[in-house]
């Protein structure tokens, strides 16, 4: 990993313990059946999982598309183990198939899992959590659309996370909810429980793009999609130095 994205994430991490979240990593599986348990729907493009060849060189792995799924195996888990409170959160990769050059590597993008039970835990309390992390790591204006439509969640304790891009067009930084009972059920939790994921990529773009310096010149400035993607260093640099200028000297810090 890039030492400047490490700084990045190291961040997160450092934000997400002070919102009282133990960092997890669960195993990254990836199967139609996991996808089954959280209710996922058939035709939707999460199912579709990139593939790779297996590190033991057994066969072809198949790629996260989301985390959402893993981090309920492991609150499953914690029920299990009579863990009675829980926050945790992940921070991994996912992948989505490149369907314009299908010989390609998939585009690999980082997210951010949030899971919790217990004493406490409600969706006002989740939506705070989501708001505090996003104010911290410099989004102000956020807004949180019900939803739905989207079956992991019970329909009407489910939210899209939203705010506006420079440009002012409307842009999904996730989703969060109450996860609906058969969810709960499917994975062993046995109680009401409370998730989020949000593309961890988007935000630091986002973040990026509203704290640049105006250009000199008229030149129109690269979209916001390629500033996500984009590895090359040089535009390492210049994000290392927008989030620089956004957070002080927390990146003078040496974080793990």
């Amino acid at each position: 990993m890039d030492e400047k994205m490490n700084q990045i994430l190291g961040f997160v991490r450092e934000l997400m313990a002070s919102l009282g979240a133990r960092e997890i990593e669960p195993a990254d599986t990836a199967s139609q059946e996991l996808m089954n348990a959280a209710r996922i729907d058939m035709d939707s493009w999460e199912r579709d999982f990139p593939e790779v060849p297996d590190a033991s060189g057994d066969g072809m792995k198949a790629l996260r598309t989301i985390l959402t799924p893993s981090m309920l195996v492991a609150l499953g888990g914690c029920r299990i183990g009579e863990i009675e409170a829980v926050r945790a959160f992940e921070i991994g990769n996912t992948y989505t198939k490149n369907y314009l050059i299908p010989t390609a590597d998939p585009f690999k993008s980082w997210n951010l899992s949030f899971g919790a039970y217990g004493e406490g835990e409600s969706l006002e309390n989740m939506r705070g959590t989501m708001r505090a992390f996003l104010l911290n790591m410099g989004m102000a204006e956020v807004e949180f659309v019900p939803e739905s439509e989207y079956g992991t969640y019970a329909p009407d304790q489910c939210e899209r996370i939203v705010t506006k891009d420079p440009s002012g067009q409307e842009v999904e930084l996730g989703i969060m909810g109450k996860f609906h009972p058969e969810v709960v059920d499917n994975f062993f939790i046995g109680c009401d429980a409370y998730g989020a994921e949000l593309f961890l990529d988007l935000v630091v773009g986002l973040v990026a793009a509203a704290n640049q310096e105006p250009q000199e010149d008229e030149t129109a400035a690269p979209s916001i999609d390629a500033a996500i993607l984009a590895e090359e260093a040089a535009q390492l640099d210049e994000l290392e130095q927008q989030i620089r200028a956004l957070f002080g000297t927390t990146f003078d810090n040496d974080l793990n």
